[in-house]
């Protein structure tokens, strides 16, 4: 759902589906933005973003879409540009996106 509304609205999202691929994907297409699981297959999220600022120069942006963001520590809360809770409004996670791409 997430990607077909992305695309829709002018964004061109690659969807991967679990933690290894994402940091992976993340390295090599270095993205503009990455919106984040935080329940995934392998690698959960948490641990994507723990590792993530590791494996890619520069630090993305990134928006936690999650059911789950009760599992986050301070310092990934901290880390991250918005937490978008599953679920959620159509508006506010585009809003959050634009924000954190610096389109506000």
């Amino acid at each position: 759902m997430m990607t077909t509304l992305l695309t829709v609205e002018g964004y061109k999202p690659v969807l991967v589906t679990d933690g290894q691929d994402g940091l992976a994907a993340a390295q090599v297409l270095r993205p503009a933005l990455i919106t984040l699981d935080l329940s995934l297959p392998t690698m959960d999220g948490t641990q994507v973003l723990d590792r993530l600022d590791g494996v890619v120069e520069d630090r993305l942006p990134v928006v936690i879409v999650s059911a789950y963001t009760d599992q986050l520590t301070p310092s990934q809360r901290a880390r991250v540009s918005a937490i978008v809770t599953k679920p959620f409004e159509i508006d506010t996670l585009l809003s959050c996106i634009s924000t954190a791409l610096g389109r506000a």
